[in-house]
């Protein structure tokens, strides 16, 4: 249910061309996929966040696309992409 309206909200900020909202609804989708133990849906749209935040130049969404993204490193073990998330 929270996953479903955090993806219209998605949608909500596409369709005004609000790429603030957009990213940070990305995020918070992102954080439910990661409670819900959805660890690829969660890096998809954190990581989807990160490049929007990056693109409009929104540093509080910046950081905490990367926290959650080491957050999902971590959960996967994955940490040759935890190295490459600290390289941009």
């Amino acid at each position: 249910m929270a996953a479903t309206r955090w993806e219209e909200a998605v949608a909500r900020g596409r369709q005004r061309g609000d790429r603030s909202s957009e990213g940070h609804c990305l995020g918070n989708a992102g954080t439910v996929a990661l409670l819900a133990g959805d660890d690829d849906r969660a890096g998809a749209e954190w990581t989807e966040a990160l490049g929007i935040a990056r693109e409009i130049g929104d540093r509080l969404l910046e950081s905490r696309a990367l926290g959650k993204l080491g957050l999902v490193v971590r959960a996967g073990a994955d940490y040759a992409a935890g190295n490459r998330l600290d390289e941009h």
